[in-house]
């Protein structure tokens, strides 16, 4: 079923849209302008089974090592083949880009950046919540090319409702999970035109089946995993197998997970999902068989014992291509909270 038709690409961009009120519910309280240098934090050991890459409890814009930089509210992230993670930092409006030592430079400012994804050429695909001319509001939502080297940011469509969750698959075509108008979508990049896999647009429910006969209730997030595609849901509490063909099958049940968002699976398989419900933790799910993995309640802490650190706003959550090293976006989730950490788990 085609939902949207779209205008394509726009040229380089990187700009500071007025404040607004974001998704998450809070005033951004971060403007275009960096930080001055602030003063540098004490991070416990970066070898600690559970550590922080980067970043402090108060937020900022400040780039500089580990225990100089400063985020404000990073809410997402992907790791490239390098090492590097790039994070979504929500409030400053920025992309950041990471080290493996925790060094932090911006990459570009993006209008309130989440939805991320690295395409087969390397080049990251971005959702930010407002579209390039600085509008706002639950059908603005645009999907970006950004050159990780340069910066330069391109539309590849905007205007297409509340993209959540990105993964591109092979062939470039990306699919995407809108979080407000419970669907399941692939774009394609070379002609901005969206189309929805399965779902109905604003039908919320839980129901497996084929296309539109199909319910989700807030999916968040999605990997491409084995040909198929994997959706966090947040209302229902679960983790859905959908097709390309649109065939959705539970991989759990509803209620399973607490309130899960970001999915991230290794090489053999394995499945990390972070839950932002009562315990702030990160689950791991093997052959549908759901285990704590990290995190225990919810606070910042760093520890050599995973399932006794704390996290806080888990939401993004992504994995080195050798499986070694998970790295998690543990923001604030919009409530202004002074917790603004990039956190590593290594395996």
């Amino acid at each position: 079923m085609l939902r949207w038709g779209l205008l394509v690409t726009l040229g380089a961009c990187g700009f500071t849209p007025p404040a607004i009120h974001d998704a998450a519910g809070s005033d951004a309280a971060i403007d275009g302008a960096p930080d001055a240098p602030p003063g540098p934090c004490t991070l416990p050991a970066l070898s600690l089974k559970v550590a922080t890459l980067a970043g402090c409890a108060d937020g900022g814009t400040a780039d500089g090592e580990r225990g100089d930089a400063r985020f404000a509210n990073p809410v997402n992230l992907v790791v490239s083949a390098s090492g590097i993670a790039y994070v979504a930092d929500f409030d400053s409006r920025r992309l950041r880009k990471v080290e493996p030592s925790g060094k932090t430079t911006t990459l570009v400012e993006l209008p309130h950046p989440f939805g991320m994804a690295i395409a087969p050429d390397g080049f990251l695909i971005v959702e930010t919540d407002d579209d390039d001319m600085g509008n706002h509001s639950f059908a603005t939502g645009t999907v970006w090319r950004v050159n990780p080297a340069t910066g330069a940011a391109t539309v590849i469509a905007r205007d297409i409702g509340r993209p959540r969750g990105i993964a591109v698959l092979p062939d470039g075509q990306i699919a995407l999970t809108d979080q407000v108008h419970h669907v399941v979508e692939l774009l394609d990049p070379a002609t901005g035109i969206v189309s929805i896999i399965a779902g109905a647009v604003d039908v919320m429910g839980h129901a497996n089946g084929t296309g539109g006969l199909a319910r989700f209730s807030q999916p968040w997030d999605v990997v491409y995993s084995n040909g198929d595609l994997l959706v966090s849901e947040v209302d229902n509490g679960d983790l859905r197998r959908v097709t390309l063909a649109g065939l959705v099958s539970d991989v759990v049940p509803p209620g399973t997970l607490d309130e899960p968002q970001g999915i991230a699976v290794d090489p053999i398989g394995n499945i990390y999902v972070t839950e932002y419900g009562t315990s702030h933790d990160i689950k791991k799910i093997t052959a549908s068989t759901v285990t704590p993995y990290a995190g225990s309640t919810v606070g910042y802490l760093d520890s050599d014992d995973p399932q006794a650190a704390q996290f806080y706003g888990v939401e993004g959550i992504d994995i080195t291509r050798d499986g070694s090293l998970l790295v998690v976006a543990d923001g604030n989730h919009g409530d202004s909270m002074p917790f603004n950490h990039i956190r590593v788990i290594h395996q």
